[in-house]
């Protein structure tokens, strides 16, 4: 269960205290409006820690420096590695096709 109390509440400081425990921590208040969290060392440091171990995927940069490029190069055609039309059995049954007729359709040797 969340602990909320008003910042007010500290004037009692041990009454405070008595709330807080391990994965429990007062969330204080001020104006009605979240603003200081109270949890034992413990789970500070478990946090941190967790922080910490997290840290590193977030650094890890994408392998292309600097991946941006004008929209005229992004959408311009591919060029063609070889414009040769590939023969294609007349009742385009692909998988009669041996991949040495690909590559010889392809220029390929």
């Amino acid at each position: 269960m969340i602990n909320i109390r008003s910042v007010s509440d500290l004037r009692n400081y041990t009454d405070a205290l008595k709330d807080i425990g391990p994965d429990s921590p007062v969330f204080l208040t001020k104006n009605g409006r979240g603003k200081y969290v109270v949890m034992l060392i413990e789970d500070y440091e478990k946090l941190i820690s967790a922080k910490k171990e997290a840290s590193p995927a977030a650094s890890i940069q994408p392998s292309v420096p600097n991946a941006e490029a004008p929209a005229s190069e992004a959408h311009a055609p591919t060029p063609a590695v070889n414009e040769a039309p590939v023969a294609v059995p007349a009742e385009n049954n692909l998988s009669s096709l041996s991949v040495d007729d690909v590559l010889s359709a392809l220029g390929v040797e």
